[in-house]
């Protein structure tokens, strides 16, 4: 028997061989399975529609509005039932499914709205509660039938968070003061 030898030839080329094997298959798997980089590079910006919100009271609300990036002819699609919104800082806020923000405590915390296809988009959110509501501060006119105004403030009842209005036969209108 003859000893056969393969030769440094034939081991580079095997080396080349396997490489080239395992990056057909990275670039198999990363468009099958979903690479994040490959879809971070064709990831188009989530927008919010303002650049920070602010709420002083329990009682305020705010919407986020999120939205695809301009198209060219400067049409936008809401993407805010789509999103997951995440924050940094659980139990300052509560966000509903169609994006409505409501305060449960003071502090400052960032929320974020991703979605497939998207690269996320952040907006800082500072809750400023006081403790005590600021009062809703009514006045009533009453419009006469020559068309003056009349104050009728002092016939305004307010309890428990509800406006009631004594009954005048003439027309009335409510004004925020």
């Amino acid at each position: 028997m003859t000893n056969f030898e393969l030769g440094p030839r034939f081991s580079d080329r095997l080396a080349l061989c396997r490489i080239f094997v395992a990056l057909w298959v990275a670039n198999i798997l990363a468009f099958t399975v979903g690479c994040p980089i490959a879809q971070a590079q064709n990831a188009k910006p989530l927008v919010f529609d303002t650049s920070e919100i602010t709420l002083r009271s329990s009682d305020a609300r705010a919407q986020l509005l999120v939205h695809s990036p301009a198209l060219s002819g400067g049409a936008t699609v809401d993407l805010t039932r789509t999103v997951r919104f995440e924050m940094s800082q659980p139990g300052l806020i509560s966000i509903d499914n169609q994006g409505l923000v409501t305060p449960l405590a003071s502090g400052t915390l960032t929320v974020s709205a991703s979605a497939e296809g998207y690269s996320p988009a952040q907006i800082p959110v500072r809750i400023e509660l006081s403790g005590t509501d600021e009062p809703v501060r009514l006045s009533l006119c009453l419009l006469n039938s020559d068309a003056t105004e009349e104050d009728a403030t002092a016939n305004l009842l307010v309890k428990m968070g509800s406006v009631c209005l004594y009954w005048d036969p003439k027309p009335w209108r409510i004004t925020s003061t």
